[in-house]
């Protein structure tokens, strides 16, 4: 069901609780009442900034549906070039024996990754859905619903290795549009990787496995995924937006401790990652910041830039 509350705004910006208590069902008394009370959060913000979209993505070579998150990636990239950002998460083994073999595996996504199916995503922690056909028929619209909604802080991010190339010093630079605790948020990094080749993906969109999965022709399926019936079994694609390593899977704790978090005021968080020994060039990774949300878990908003670039969002100076 859905349905809507109208309540009137405060007069300043910030988080406040919003008690939700269910009083009946079809004009009757609800027999299930445990139920029936809720405590949500509403933040009101004075100063909205722009939203990002993180889809964090559930992959593995091994997968043979797992192509068409490949594909949803490359064209939500085309269509949102400024304003989402994948993490291609994968997960199997690192024996090249097993038949879950994959060598991007990163363990420190664990957390997560083992309690998915593949493939799936999360945009921004809101849920997890299918990275292709999302929470309906197209994952382009649970894009658009992200992105219509307003959000409480603009970033940058910014980042630097070091002489010997050991470490990568990051900084995201917050400024927030409403007034809050330092305890509400928590900074987390993300280090990917494009440009990975020579790994065979799995891909049960083959003609080889026709008419078994339902595909007798290229036309049986969408256009952007019609390529793929007619690669092999396994095929080499070029694996980009690949995590290498997060720090603070939930935020690094304390990361805000020191911030004044107001409307109007920026912070920068700064921190130091080594360099993952999985890496293969360091010319193709990027670093995302991202904000999280201690409450509800959720993803606030994030920003990317290539190792030893930056970006900033709009109103940042």
């Amino acid at each position: 069901a859905t349905f809507a509350i109208e309540e009137v705004a405060p007069e300043a910006g910030g988080r406040m609780p919003l008690d939700l208590e269910i009083t009946g069902v079809n004009g009757a008394k609800d027999d299930y009442a445990s139920d029936n009370s809720e405590q949500l959060r509403v933040i009101a913000i004075n100063t909205p900034a722009k939203r990002k979209v993180v889809m964090e993505e559930f992959t593995g070579a091994w997968c043979g549906w797992c192509p068409r998150g490949l594909v949803a990636i490359e064209n939500l990239k085309s269509a949102y070039p400024n304003d989402f950002i994948p993490i291609s998460v994968h997960y199997g083994m690192d024996n090249p024996t097993s038949g879950y073999y994959d060598p991007y595996v990163d363990e420190s996504y664990i957390q997560l990754s083992q309690n998915m199916s593949f493939p799936s995503a999360m945009l921004n922690r809101t849920g997890v859905l299918d990275p292709y056909l999302g929470s309906g028929e197209t994952v382009v619209d649970d894009v658009e619903s992200i992105l219509a909604v307003p959000v409480e802080v603009a970033m940058g991010v910014a980042s630097e290795l070091n002489e010997n190339k050991t470490m990568i010093d990051v900084s995201a630079t917050l400024k927030f549009g409403i007034n809050a605790s330092p305890e509400d948020y928590s900074v987390a990094y993300v280090i990917v990787e494009d440009g990975l080749t020579g790994t065979e993906q799995t891909n049960y969109y083959s003609h080889d496995y026709s008419p078994s999965n339902g595909f007798n022709s290229a036309a049986d399926l969408p256009n952007d995924l019609q390529f793929l019936f007619n690669e092999s079994a396994t095929y080499t694609p070029v694996f980009n937006d690949v995590s290498r390593k997060i720090e603070g899977i939930v935020g690094i704790a304390g990361s805000l401790a020191n911030a004044t978090i107001a409307d109007g005021k920026s912070f920068v968080h700064s921190y130091s990652i080594a360099v993952p020994s999985s890496i293969n060039n360091l010319d193709n990774v990027s670093v995302i910041a991202m904000l999280m949300d201690r409450e509800s878990g959720e993803i606030v908003s994030a920003e990317k830039a290539k190792l030893g670039e930056m970006a900033y969002a709009t109103g940042i100076d």
